[in-house]
C-alpha cells in the first residue's frame, strides 16, 4: 500500500509539473508567397493551403505575409494573422506586405484578400505600388492599411470590411479611382497624402450621429441625409461619403 501510495505521489507531482511549465514565446512566422507561387519557408501547408492561385489560411498566423506574385487570392477563412503592436514608425510591423517580385519594383496587382481578421499590425496591411487589389469582407482591428500607388495605377476596393481603431491611409496616389463602400467605420478614419480622392460612399461611421445630429434617414433606406466629411485636402473637402 505505502508503495502504491508513493508512485501516485510521484506520478501527481510530475504531472503538476508538466501543467505549471512556462509557456514558451510564439515567435513571428514570415512567409512569403513568391513569383512562381511557392511559399518559403516551406511549412508542408501547416498554415496556407494552396490551391492554384488561392491561399487559405488553416489555422491562425502570428507574423508577416510577403506577397510577390500577382493575381491570387488570399482568403482567411476567418482566421486571424496578429501581431504584437510594434509600432516604430518606417520600421513598424507590417501583417500583409503587398510589394510585388522585389521592393525596387514596387508593384503588386490584382491580389484579393478576404474573410481575414487582421489585429494588433500597425500596417496590416501595406501595398507598395500596387492596383487593382481588393480587400473584402475583413476584420481590422488596431491594424491599419496603407495604399500606395504609382504613375499608372488603376485603384483600389475596399469593400464591406469591419474597420475598428483603424486608419487608411493612401499615400502617393495620384492617379486610378479607388473605391470605399459598404464598409463598417468604428473609431476609424481615412487621410490622405498626395493622393486623388477616392469615391467613398454608403459607409457606417460611428461618429456620425455626433457630428450630425439632426441629420435624417432617407426613406427608410438606412441612408442619411447629410454627407459625411471626414476630412479635407488641399483645403477642399475631398473626403466626403455623400451616403452615409
Amino acid at each position: 500500500m505505502k508503495a502504491c501510495i508513493a508512485l501516485v505521489t510521484v506520478c501527481l507531482i510530475v504531472s503538476l509539473s508538466i501543467l505549471t511549465l512556462p509557456a514558451k514565446a510564439q515567435e513571428p512566422l514570415n512567409l512569403t508567397i513568391k513569383p512562381d507561387g511557392s511559399v518559403e519557408p516551406n511549412t508542408d501547408f501547416t498554415w496556407l493551403q494552396q490551391n492554384g492561385n488561392t491561399y487559405t489560411f488553416i489555422g491562425d498566423i502570428f507574423g508577416t505575409i510577403t506577397v510577390q506574385k500577382a493575381g491570387i487570392t488570399i482568403d482567411g477563412a476567418g482566421h486571424t494573422l496578429q501581431g504584437n503592436g510594434i509600432d516604430t514608425g518606417q520600421n513598424s510591423e507590417i501583417g500583409i506586405l503587398l510589394g510585388g517580385p522585389d521592393l525596387s519594383h514596387r508593384e503588386c496587382t490584382a491580389v484579393l484578400v478576404k474573410n481575414l481578421r487582421i489585429y494588433n499590425i500597425p500596417a496590416g496591411v501595406f501595398s507598395v505600388g500596387g492596383s487593382n487589389n481588393s480587400f473584402i469582407g475583413n476584420y481590422f482591428d488596431k491594424s491599419s492599411m496603407e495604399i500606395q500607388g504609382n504613375a499608372n495605377g488603376t485603384g483600389d476596393l475596399i469593400k464591406h470590411n469591419n474597420l475598428v481603431n483603424t486608419t487608411v491611409l493612401f499615400d502617393l496616389n495620384p492617379n486610378g479611382t479607388d473605391i470605399i463602400t459598404e464598409n463598417n467605420f468604428a473609431s476609424s478614419t481615412l487621410y490622405l497624402a498626395l493622393s486623388n480622392a477616392p469615391i467613398v460612399d454608403r459607409n457606417y461611421w460611428s461618429h456620425y450621429t455626433a457630428k450630425y445630429p439632426s441629420a435624417k434617414e432617407l426613406d427608410s433606406s438606412g441612408i442619411r441625409d447629410t454627407p459625411y466629411v471626414y476630412g479635407t485636402f488641399q483645403g477642399v473637402n475631398s473626403s466626403v461619403d455623400y451616403h452615409p
